[in-house]
């Protein structure tokens, strides 16, 4: 939390929630007479889509980001290497895209995405794993795309084209 006063002696405070270095929501609080300045974060802003990836392997989750990033430079892409800051996340931003690793500590995969379609029922949902298909079934709905890894380029382009085309 961020505490501040300004020169007229009126108090702000502001709540900012963060993950992985990028700022994905705030609140802002005005005490006084001041109406409430509007929110200038991520989620607030018009753009394109927006992908939520969740995987705890740091390494995955930096390859998937830039390669979201590159290939949909309008795109926000909201990294998180654990479940409960993306449904946090979710609750503010909903996300046209999930993509989310499959065996994760705490919560797999598979349950994170049935819980994160509460949350957001029309976002496309991806679950990556590097398991074979019929270890993971059921999916979590039947819209659920299963990305095999190691994923090379091609496949996850073709992944994300066939999502964002609908």
């Amino acid at each position: 939390m961020v505490e501040a006063a300004s020169e007229g002696g009126r108090a702000a405070r502001s709540t900012v929630f963060s993950s992985y270095n990028h700022r994905i929501a705030c609140q802002v609080f005005q005490m006084g007479y001041e109406p409430p300045r509007p929110c200038t974060c991520v989620h607030s802003q018009p753009s394109g889509p927006r992908l939520v990836v969740v995987d705890d392997d740091h390494d995955t989750l930096d390859r998937v980001f830039t390669f979201l990033k590159a290939h949909v430079p309008n795109a926000i892409v909201l990294p998180f290497p654990e479940t409960g800051e993306a449904m946090a996340a979710m609750a503010v931003t909903r996300p046209d895209i999930i993509f989310a690793d499959y065996r994760m500590p705490g919560m797999d995969g598979v349950e994170f995405l049935r819980l994160a379609h509460a949350l957001a029922p029309d976002a496309h949902q991806v679950l990556m794993t590097g398991r074979k298909r019929e270890d993971v079934l059921p999916a979590p709905s039947a819209a659920t795309q299963i990305l095999l890894k190691p994923f090379d380029p091609a496949g996850l382009l073709a992944v994300l084209d066939g999502c964002l085309a609908r």
